[in-house]
């Protein structure tokens, strides 16, 4: 007891630290690095700390399916982009797009993905009415 009040706790436990890497516990893979913190990890991380590379380059990529989904269904629906803006202090992002102001750019469209409403559906009904995927055309004349 006398030896632990004299060196101090914080010396005691960095030796049962030390003791357990050494002798207990399985030895980290060669060129391991500490994780990355969170929210950084979602998008990076270290090769040799993943068990399964095989999985890692597999899955890796999906995250630029993503994007490219995205990209391609606001081409679809017309939607401009006018602004994009990334703080970079805490990194969150904003971007501002502009639905079209007639049905020009829907006529032209080569794939009917994500189709058109039909004339019948009425794009203010807002109760007990059932979800569907379409768009409604932009409302032209006197409103």
């Amino acid at each position: 007891m006398s030896i632990v009040v004299k060196i101090g706790y914080s010396k005691v436990f960095k030796v049962w630290i030390w003791f357990l890497l050494q002798w207990c516990l399985v030895s980290l893979p060669e060129n391991y690095q500490r994780p990355i913190q969170w929210p950084t990890s979602r998008e990076k991380i270290w090769y040799h700390n993943v068990p399964h590379t095989q999985l890692a380059e597999y899955k890796g990529h999906q995250n630029w399916v993503k994007v490219s989904a995205i990209k391609k269904l606001l081409k679809a629906i017309c939607w401009e982009v006018i602004s994009i803006y990334k703080d970079k202090k805490n990194r969150v992002g904003v971007a501002v797009f502009q639905k079209p102001d007639s049905n020009e750019c829907y006529e032209k469209r080569s794939e009917e993905e994500p189709p058109m409403c039909k004339d019948s559906d009425d794009p203010n009904a807002s109760w007990n009415v059932p979800l569907q995927a379409c768009m409604h055309k932009i409302p032209t004349g006197a409103t």
